[in-house]
């Protein structure tokens, strides 16, 4: 089973009094850190795994590219829920490692 999380508003920063959105085309960790392929993570009280990271375009063997409709966004394979689509991640995963 597929689960999806809600997109939330792009991060706007302020710089000189000037309103700037800043649009990362990368995934992020609440700590800023990047979500790479193959990131260990707890997700939602489950260790898991970054299988792959569709805004930068990594895919995992078990998950090649084209095998889903989604654009952006991350899947994680957990031990407990099965595979997990994240559009963004948020306190609920924690990074864990790095293989």
């Amino acid at each position: 089973m597929i689960q999806s999380r809600r997109w939330a508003n792009p991060s706007a920063a302020s710089i000189s009094g000037m309103i700037l959105h800043l649009s990362c085309s990368c995934m992020k960790y609440v700590d800023g850190k990047e979500v790479l392929l193959g990131d260990r993570v707890k997700a939602d009280d489950s260790d898991g795994v970054v299988v792959s990271v569709l805004d930068t375009k990594q895919f995992s063997d078990d998950y090649p590219e084209g095998w889903t409709d989604q654009q952006t966004g991350a899947f994680v394979e957990t031990r407990k829920w099965g595979l997990i689509h994240y559009l963004e991640f948020d306190e609920d995963v924690k990074f864990i490692g790095r293989t």
